[in-house]
């Protein structure tokens, strides 16, 4: 008697220590899957111009906001329309699902020589981010470089006709347009970017890296 008493009390605990485990994975699931809904994943599209700005935005803004770095080493505006169209994803070449985002920010332009074709990619880019469901596309203009070895007159008029038809048609590439020419120019040259936020009159150092994330978070500070 006493033996099925100690095995009925054993079962009991077993039971309830069940039962606390069961509510116990619920209770982590159902967490996991509200701090899942509460992501907000950014996909950052651009060439060397934004490489480690994924890192200094993570830094920036809430613990909920998960930035992944799509920047490739000499991109053009038509490069990243192929690789946001590619049907195959492959974060080692950078071909990005937008699927998977909520916002995408875009930034390149140094590379891009053509104007119409530029434009042309920028369309295509944010037609097909609407038709996979970003919410916000975000494109932040070109910066000046006048002090660097690759800036001609030339390019830098084509540069400047392009962001002088995305301000007039912004409505057509993106939702959101910042504008960092005046932001980031060297107060005695506005053709050439402040030396403060510059190794090599193109590329940003970590003090432009964090000057340009800082204006990111200013013109698209989050609710929450």
């Amino acid at each position: 008697m006493k033996n099925e008493e100690q095995t009925k009390l054993l079962d009991n605990i077993l039971h309830r220590l069940l039962l606390i485990f069961i509510i116990a994975i619920a209770i982590m699931i159902i967490g996991y899957m509200i701090i899942k809904s509460n992501e907000c994943r950014v996909a950052i599209l651009g060439d060397s111009t934004v490489y480690h700005i994924a890192k200094e935005l993570s830094a920036i803004y809430p613990d909920h906001y998960i930035f992944d770095d799509f920047a490739v080493l000499g991109d053009k505006s038509q490069n990243i329309a192929w690789r946001t169209l590619s049907k195959k994803t492959d974060r080692k070449k950078k071909l990005v699902d937008l699927n998977d985002y909520d916002v995408l920010i875009m930034k390149f332009g140094h590379n891009d020589s053509y104007k119409m074709t530029t434009i042309k990619s920028l369309k295509t880019i944010y037609k097909t981010a609407k038709k996979k469901g970003v919410d916000l596309v975000i494109y932040i203009s070109t910066h000046p470089y006048q002090e660097h070895k690759s800036w001609s007159p030339s390019a830098w008029k084509t540069k400047q006709e392009v962001e002088e038809y995305i301000q007039k048609y912004k409505k057509n590439i993106c939702d959101l347009y910042i504008d960092i020419i005046f932001e980031c120019a060297d107060w005695n040259n506005p053709n050439a970017l402040n030396n403060q936020y510059t190794s090599d009159g193109l590329h940003f150092n970590k003090s432009g890296i964090r000057f340009l994330s800082k204006i990111i978070y200013e013109k698209w500070c989050p609710d929450d």
